[in-house]
């Protein structure tokens, strides 16, 4: 399940409270998180953010360097919210807050997550459908 968070990152603890965001979000659909696997980025390989996965009780899985296909999920999202979502919408109107631009991509991704149809290998349907095979094989 792909989520966004229209923030101006500053560093780790900004990376740290869209973990617990992201934790939140998991844990309402049920899903336990066990790990995070993020690239080699300063936000990611400082003390503070590790220690805050430490305390959330996460292991901390890193990709490669130059292995881009680890990565390729998120830069293939990152590239298809920047086409689908923040280009038109730019096009449309002009934002003057992050709480607007937060709006815009929660549509977005109602839309992404239950309607879109996913042309990924690994999924038939929209991620949400993904999701709820998921859990029922999980309680099977």
């Amino acid at each position: 399940m792909a989520m966004s968070w229209a923030q101006p990152a500053e560093g780790p603890p900004d990376t740290a409270r869209f973990v617990d965001r992201l934790l939140r979000q998991y844990r309402r659909h049920g899903i336990t998180v066990k790990a995070v696997l993020t690239d080699g980025g300063p936000e990611y390989i400082a003390s503070d953010f590790w220690t805050h996965l430490v305390t959330k009780g996460l292991r901390h899985e890193r990709i490669s360097p130059r292995s881009p296909n680890h990565n390729s999920v998120c830069e293939r999202f990152q590239g298809t919210i920047l086409q689908e979502c923040w280009r038109p919408a730019f096009h449309r109107r002009r934002f003057t807050s992050t709480r607007q631009l937060q709006g815009e991509a929660d549509a977005w991704l109602t839309d992404y997550h239950h309607r879109r149809k996913n042309h990924g290998d690994y999924m038939r349907g929209p991620p949400h459908q993904m999701l709820d095979s998921f859990k029922r094989n999980e309680a099977a």
